[in-house]
């Protein structure tokens, strides 16, 4: 749709679950990706929980979970263990940074550093000290590391 407006470089930034959107819309035209706490293996960690046996008989009862708040329905459940963010990650053939909280609870950051290591160079992997999911405290840090990555890129 981008290229339709005219705009012919393009980068794409996804956030936490937002990371496999960005995997499914990459092509090879895309210029530059960036990956902030994104979950990169939905069979570990968090998303497991999907599998236990209260969730599983909500899920039958009422064909979703409930998670903060949110429906996540059966077809989404289903397919988790099909899912493999990591390996289209490896597709990619532009720059790709990682930015990720090593206190992160609910994508530990472990997933970027996996995916990270099967990413194709260029690539770049920051921790940042002290970040939850969301980088709550750490936006101007986090903000500058894209920009600069982005500058680098897009000149």
């Amino acid at each position: 749709h981008m290229r339709s407006l005219g705009y012919l470089e393009i980068g794409l930034l996804g956030e936490s679950m937002g990371g496999t959107v960005v995997t499914k819309a990459y092509d090879e035209s895309i210029k530059a990706v960036i990956f902030w706490y994104s979950t990169f293996n939905f069979s570990k960690d968090a998303f497991m929980n999907y599998y236990r046996e209260t969730e599983q008989k909500e899920l039958k009862e009422k064909g979703y979970v409930l998670t903060d708040g949110y429906k996540v329905g059966k077809k989404f459940i289903d397919q988790i263990p099909t899912i493999d963010v990591e390996k289209e990650t490896s597709k990619m053939v532009c720059p790709v940074l990682f930015l990720h909280g090593d206190s992160d609870t609910d994508v530990p950051y472990g997933q970027s550093v996996e995916a990270f290591a099967r990413a194709h160079e260029p690539k770049e992997f920051n921790l940042i000290k002290g970040a939850e999911h969301c980088f709550g405290n750490e936006q101007e840090e986090v903000i500058n590391l894209t920009v600069d990555f982005l500058d680098r890129h897009f000149k």
